[in-house]
């Protein structure tokens, strides 16, 4: 019976018999090497081996290697090599090799290797070099940073600590860390740090850090950082960083950033950056930015910038910038720029700007401007520049410049200007001007 005395009965050991004698209990806990027990309620002392057996309680003590039974609630020691069980309430020691088992609540030590098991609720420590569980609530340590290589598992709230490399499982709440190499997994509400690889899962509410270089996934609600390379998801937000190489998704509400590539995606209500060179997609509604080289989509409502070669699309409906080169597409409403080379298209309400080389569309209301070399269109309200060269259309109520060599059209009601050389239209009402070659009417008075 465990006490600080016993009686021994000498035959117990083999020797012959005598009447009965009590020793310490530190003296049969000298010499004990390994037991098959049960029923022990506590163990106070050292050099026990091996452990075979139920029921105990609690531990106290050192040197032993291998624990395989259960019961056992709570663990105060050093150099357990091993664990296969369960039960366990809580550890506080260090040098456990191997743990295999479940039922652990909470874990503060060191010098664990591996751990195979479940139910553990917080973990306090260094050293852990693998995981393969379910159930632990909280991590707080650098064992998954200065040693833990591989997280398999599920369960885990929250992780605080640094240098995990790989993980894959699911339920983590949050992060607070650095070093993760590659994700793999679900849940993850929020992330705060950097060096993570690739990700590949759902859920992420927000990030904060740098590092990442590929995304694949969805659920992200925010981010906030640097250096990821590429994107291949839906549910983002919000974006708040640079240095994105290409995005492939949907969902993304707005953009704060720079050094994005190409885009390839829809949902993207604002955007507010640089460096886009390429963007394939729908439902921008303002833009505002430089160094967009390319645009393939629709629905974007404004833009303001510069930089952007060519147009395809609809729904635009003002643009505030220069460097458009040719624009293909409808539904402008107005516009006040320089550079665009070519214009064809429809629904362009108001023009204020330079170097439009050529147009072809119709709907226009007012042009205010100068360097447009040829028009082919209709609708236009009113006319205010120079230097176009040739007129082919109708509908402008009135003319006020210079330049314009040859005018074939009908409904201009006044001409204030020079240098016509030819016309051939009617509907003409006044003229106030010099220098024309040649007029024909079809329409006198």
């Amino acid at each position: 019976r465990p006490g600080s005395l016993q009686t021994i009965d000498p035959r117990q050991d083999g020797s012959e018999r005598k009447p009965a004698e009590t020793r310490p209990r530190s003296r049969i806990r000298s010499i004990l090497q390994s037991r098959t027990w049960s029923g022990l309620r506590s163990w106070t002392g050292s050099g026990l081996r091996s452990w075979t057996g139920s029921g105990l309680g609690s531990w106290t003590g050192s040197g032993l290697r291998s624990w395989t039974g259960s019961g056992l609630r709570s663990w105060t020691g050093s150099g357990l090599r091993s664990w296969t069980g369960s039960g366990l309430g809580s550890w506080t020691g260090s040098g456990i090799g191997s743990w295999t088992g479940s039922g652990l609540r909470s874990w503060t030590g060191s010098g664990l290797g591996s751990w195979t098991g479940s139910g553990l609720r917080s973990w306090t420590g260094s050293g852990l070099r693998s995981w393969t569980g379910s159930g632990l609530g909280s991590w707080t340590g650098s064992g998954l940073g200065s040693g833990l290589g591989s997280w398999t598992g599920s369960g885990l709230g929250s992780w605080t600590g640094s240098g995990l490399r790989s993980w894959t499982g699911s339920g983590l709440g949050s992060w607070t860390g650095s070093g993760l190499g590659s994700w793999t997994g679900s849940g993850l509400r929020s992330w705060t740090g950097s060096g993570i690889g690739s990700w590949t899962g759902s859920g992420l509410g927000s990030w904060t850090g740098s590092g990442l270089r590929s995304w694949t996934g969805s659920g992200l609600g925010s981010w906030t950082g640097s250096g990821l390379g590429s994107w291949t998801g839906s549910g983002l937000r919000s974006w708040t960083g640079s240095g994105i190489g290409s995005w492939t998704g949907s969902g993304l509400g707005s953009w704060t950033g720079s050094g994005i590539g190409s885009w390839t995606g829809s949902g993207l209500r604002s955007w507010t950056g640089s460096g886009l060179r390429s963007w394939t997609g729908s439902g921008l509604r303002s833009w505002t930015g430089s160094g967009l080289r390319s645009w393939t989509g629709s629905g974007i409502g404004s833009w303001t910038g510069s930089g952007i070669r060519s147009w395809t699309g609809s729904g635009l409906r003002s643009w505030t910038g220069s460097g458009l080169r040719s624009w293909t597409g409808s539904g402008l409403g107005s516009w006040t720029g320089s550079g665009l080379g070519s214009w064809t298209g429809s629904g362009l309400r108001s023009w204020t700007g330079s170097g439009l080389g050529s147009w072809t569309g119709s709907g226009l209301g007012s042009w205010t401007g100068s360097g447009l070399r040829s028009w082919t269109g209709s609708g236009i309200g009113s006319w205010t520049g120079s230097g176009l060269r040739s007129w082919t259309g109708s509908g402008i109520g009135s003319w006020t410049g210079s330049g314009l060599r040859s005018w074939t059209g009908s409904g201009l009601r006044s001409w204030t200007g020079s240098g016509l050389r030819s016309w051939t239209g009617s509907g003409l009402r006044s003229w106030t001007g010099s220098g024309l070659g040649r007029c024909q009417t079809l329409h006198s008075g």
